[in-house]
């Protein structure tokens, strides 16, 4: 199943304008897509002709990936760690989400949420384990 955003989230819109600003000063574009109406249409063209389910979320699909992902036991991969706020599958050796930082690169983390570590080691991991889900703010 793919999942997209849909419209921009009101609450946001700082954010979404800082972000922008500061794609714009970037110098290299290579391997940048521009994420268009155009283009999220042309991708799911492609994915239906692949027998592959697409949603186009209100807004921020996140929490409509984890949703569907603790419903049916799938790992989410996604570009985007806020679903560790959301939730994840809760089945042991299912517990896993996989954020893609650049697939040109191929640069993504899995984060197993099962590893064998002790308490304490990793005290986010310790509150996951307690409360089925992670939630943190990073300020940039």
């Amino acid at each position: 199943m793919l999942f997209f955003d849909g419209m921009n989230n009101k609450e946001k819109r700082f954010e979404d304008e800082r972000r922008r600003q500061k794609r714009d000063k970037a110098k290299d574009d290579y391997g940048r897509i521009m994420i268009t109406a155009e283009y999220v249409a042309m991708a799911m063209c492609v994915a239906k002709s692949m027998k592959i389910k697409c949603f186009v979320s209100k807004e921020e699909a996140d929490p409509q990936v984890s949703y569907v992902s603790m419903s049916n036991g799938c790992i989410p991969v996604t570009g985007d760690s806020d679903i560790l706020a959301y939730g994840f599958p809760q089945e042991q050796g299912q517990r896993k989400v996989v954020i893609v930082q650049s697939y040109e690169q191929m640069w993504y983390r899995v984060i197993d949420l099962d590893a064998n570590t002790e308490p304490g080691e990793y005290r986010l991991l310790d509150l996951c384990n307690k409360h089925g889900r992670i939630v943190f703010q990073l300020y940039a």
